[in-house]
């Protein structure tokens, strides 16, 4: 079975929910046992055939939107928000490293335009969602109020600067975290929502899923309540990440002669690519991989041209590149790299110099394992594996001829081949 991963303009956006469960267990701001939501059956299937609730709840509970009008006499309430307001370019900026260091960490300009140098000008009318990792601490009330002795709580948020220079200069539309509040826990007079309500800014508070989407390129839609004069409500949001074409960012790549074998492969799901680049000014070959927004060099070859072998795992986990085979060592390399740990099982495959003239080797890469199999002009040259960091050696065995299917990164054997089975996977290697 051959995958193929799908066309770059047949694939549609990816919707990632942004928001908690809407449930009575909650966290709220107060934090007491006077929960601010209280559902009650009006009708159910038992006594009435069909199923209905009365639900009563406060406007700022769970994910929601705060209205300009929460914090502004003047401000938009919900139902004023404009609709086009509601869908919009989505920023994400990420401080969760120091959020972890510093619970009251509030994101400044220069948080921002370290963002700006690495993604370019946060666009007019966008959304900015700022990830803390707080919602990780949804489950327990205490750590996401993550109140002193004092009732004082403590989580990050935006610095009165930073939402300044948000609103002043790059006119955007709403604020978000996934916090209980844009403006910090210890804060005491909420200058973040008092600024950007004057300006008729929106807050998204309590979003969640924030590490699942792109810090650029995303589109948001808020979907608000029409709720009249209402100073905030519940909310679904959501975030359409658009399809990826990870090759794109190989072509950029520049190369002092373009080599006939330079070539780029998409991973199934189009999140990554991995990249193959040959300078023929040097002689060097170089290994990349492209993610959205990110370009990395994981290894620089000298003097190995590239046979033109690499392929994903079906879980697009890993990719194998064949670099080098045959010759008088008797080798033949594979580096199996794992895109989402970041680390290479490099694979050496070596053989007896007899069965060697000419020695070829092909591989097949599944979700969690690797196969080779090895051959000469006379001899099938049968290979096991123990796939660990920096090296491996996959030995033949003339007197009992086998094929073993071996878990990356453990080595375990997973399945021995014999019989009609390796003479099937032989075909079908032959056909690769």
């Amino acid at each position: 079975m051959v995958l193929v991963a799908q066309p770059f303009a047949q694939q549609k956006p990816t919707v990632v929910d942004l928001t908690h469960t809407l449930g009575p267990k909650s966290p709220d701001w107060e934090g007491t046992e006077k929960r601010p939501f209280d559902a009650r059956d009006l009708a159910t299937f038992d006594k009435n055939g069909y199923f209905t609730r009365y639900i009563s709840m406060q406007e700022h509970f769970s994910t929601h939107i705060d209205a300009p009008a929460h914090f502004s006499k003047n401000g938009w309430t919900v139902d004023q928000i404009p609709a086009d307001h509601l869908v919009a370019p989505l920023v994400v900026i990420d401080i969760a490293k120091q959020s972890a260091a510093n619970a009251d960490y509030a994101l400044t300009v220069a948080d921002i335009t370290a963002w700006e140098k690495k993604h370019g000008n946060i666009p007019r009318g966008a959304v900015v969602e700022v990830h803390t990792g707080w919602a990780a601490k949804w489950d327990s009330m205490q750590d996401y109020r993550n109140a002193d002795a004092k009732g004082t709580m403590h989580f990050p948020g935006y610095s009165l600067a930073a939402a300044q220079f948000l609103v002043e200069k790059r006119g955007v539309f709403g604020l978000g975290v996934d916090t209980l509040s844009v403006d910090v826990g210890m804060s005491a007079d909420y200058p973040v929502h008092a600024y950007t309500a004057k300006h008729n800014v929106y807050h998204l508070e309590n979003s969640t899923n924030l590490d699942r989407v792109p810090a650029t390129g995303a589109t948001v839609v808020v979907g608000a309540a029409k709720l009249e004069g209402g100073s905030g409500g519940s909310v679904r949001i959501l975030a359409l990440v658009p399809p990826f074409d990870p090759t794109a960012a190989c072509d950029k790549i520049k190369v002092i002669e373009v080599a006939a074998n330079n070539f780029s492969v998409a991973a199934p799901d189009m999140s990554h690519a991995a990249c193959i680049k040959e300078d023929r000014e040097d002689g060097g070959t170089d290994l990349y991989l492209a993610t959205r927004g990110k370009l990395k060099r994981l290894r620089r070859y000298s003097d190995i041209g590239p046979s033109g072998d690499l392929q994903w795992s079906p879980d697009s986990t890993y990719f194998a590149y064949n670099l080098t085979g045959g010759g008088a060592a008797g080798q033949w390399s594979i580096d199996v790299y794992d895109a989402q740990k970041g680390v290479f099982y490099d694979v050496t495959i070596s053989a007896e110099k007899d069965y060697l003239k000419p020695f070829r080797c092909k591989f097949k890469l599944g979700d969690s394992n690797l196969m080779l199999l090895g051959w000469s002009s006379t001899h099938t040259i049968v290979l096991s594996a123990e796939l660990h960091p920096l090296s491996t050696f996959c030995e033949p065995n003339r007197a009992d001829e086998r094929f073993y299917e071996v878990a990356v990164p453990s080595g375990r054997v997973l399945k021995e081949y014999r019989g009609a089975e390796l003479e099937a996977l032989k075909k079908e290697f032959a056909g690769r």
